[in-house]
Formats: structure tokens, C-alpha cells, sequence
């Protein structure tokens, strides 16, 4: 039997994806044009000197490493597999490989395999559907600070 909140929302609980807003990757990804483009007229009107250069250069790198990871990350369940990826690649779990999942009092979820986190949901994502398949698949919530 399928939870009420799946049915109402016609949501598969077997085979979904969770990953992270658009809009976040899509304002850090203007933060890195717009960055570029500062640093790219330093260069044209001749005032980008080392400072200016190191300073956007690091701008730059974190607003494009940032706008990378939000476009990457996503967890994909498909019944009793579960597809990670990230900025450093895709990894492949199953629900028994999980041995515990914390919820943060800051709203982060981690998933546990072992001693090791393997991925973990922030605060701004919802895991409702994946706390749901934790549930289904008999592993245990643990509450800590």
C-alpha cells in the first residue's frame, strides 16, 4: 500500500531521484559568469594586476566548483539500488548496504554504510522519499546533535 503523500503526489516510491534545486546552480552559475566577466574587463581595461587576478581567480573556482556540484548531485533509487552521484562520479549502493542513517538537528540527513558516510542530504533537500524507502527497507533513524 502506497503512503498518502506518494499517492497525492503521483509519485513512484520504487523509482524516483532526488537532487538539488535548480535555481541554486542556476544563480551560482550567473555568480561565475559574472565573476568571469568582471576579471575579463580588468584584463581589457588593463587594471586586473596579480591581486585582482587571484582574488576573481578564487571567485571564480568556488562559484564554478559550487555551480558544478549543484548540477551534479542527485540520489536515484530504482526499487533496491541506489545511484549516487557527485562531483567526484557515480557510486552504486543497495539498502543493505546502509547500516544506519542520523538526522542532524540541523536537518541533515547521513547515510551510513558501515562507520562511513557514504552521501548525506542537507538541510535544503527534502529526504522524505528516501527516509520512506529507509523505513520500508527496516533501517532505523537515529536522532543526534
Amino acid at each position: 500500500m502506497k503512503n498518502e503523500y506518494f499517492y497525492e503526489k503521483n509519485i513512484d516510491e520504487n523509482n524516483y531521484s532526488i537532487q538539488e534545486e535548480g535555481w541554486l546552480g542556476i544563480l551560482f552559475l550567473v555568480g561565475t559568469i559574472f565573476f568571469s566577466g568582471l576579471l575579463l574587463y580588468g584584463f581589457i581595461d588593463g587594471q586586473a594586476d596579480f591581486s585582482v587576478i587571484v582574488a576573481y581567480g578564487i571567485l571564480i573556482a568556488f562559484s564554478g566548483i559550487c555551480t558544478l556540484h549543484l548540477f551534479l548531485w542527485r540520489v536515484k533509487v530504482n526499487h533496491d539500488v541506489i545511484e549516487y552521484r557527485s562531483f567526484l562520479g557515480k557510486k552504486y549502493y543497495k539498502f543493505s548496504d546502509i547500516t544506519r542513517s542520523v538526522h542532524k538537528e540541523n536537518g541533515t540527513l547521513e547515510i551510513y554504510a558501515g562507520d562511513k558516510i557514504i552521501f548525506k542530504f542537507d538541510e535544503n533537500i527534502s529526504a522524505s522519499l528516501f527516509a520512506n524507502s529507509l523505513s520500508k527497507h527496516k533501517n532505523f533513524h537515529k536522532k543526534h546533535g
